[in-house]
């Protein structure tokens, strides 16, 4: 199945499965994503209530493999509000096939303002891995503080390893 098929069955699947709640009012998420630096802590698995969130993943970097953890920032905008963010990012073994690599996102977000809005969690698949086509697509599985509860997608296009990423979706939260 080609990445515009999936990434569209995948999409309208989670927006299908988000309209139906009443009180969710969706934004569009836009913005891009710096060039990946490696993280050889591996942050994101110590973030808090982390298992909870992705209880299914083993990290690479959990069973030895270094260079398989990821950190980055975010510019862009929740809607009309301008945001910033750090994204840490981890690749799994839950892989699909040698086209397509599984990872875990957290992006932590702020207001221009400096205010705390939260953490979203995805589980995320990679198309094409480290080409100049790679595809990123981020199913949201929980949030933080203003995502709490939250439901959306995000596409991620660009080989992020050696330069930016532009990202595009859409985040559904409880209004």
């Amino acid at each position: 199945m080609k990445f515009s098929n999936l990434a569209s069955a995948i999409a309208l699947t989670l927006i299908m499965g988000t309209a139906s709640a009443s009180d969710a009012v969706c934004k569009n998420f836009t913005g891009t994503v710096a060039q990946l630096a490696p993280d050889p802590a591996c942050q994101i698995l110590n973030i808090e209530k982390f298992d909870k969130r992705f209880p299914d993943l083993t990290f690479l970097h959990t069973l030895g493999v270094p260079g398989t953890c990821f950190i980055s920032t975010f510019t862009g905008t929740f809607g009309n509000l301008p945001v910033t963010g750090i994204t840490q990012s981890g690749i799994t073994t839950n892989g699909i096939d040698e086209a397509t690599v599984t990872a875990a996102t957290v992006l932590s977000l702020r207001s221009s303002n400096g205010r705390n809005l939260g953490r979203v969690f995805t589980h995320d698949v990679i198309f094409y891995p480290f080409t100049v086509d790679t595809k990123e697509l981020l199913i949201m599985v929980d949030g933080t503080r203003l995502f709490k509860g939250g439901k959306g997608n995000i596409s991620l296009i660009g080989d992020t390893l050696n330069g930016p990423g532009t990202v595009t979706g859409k985040l559904c939260i409880d209004d």
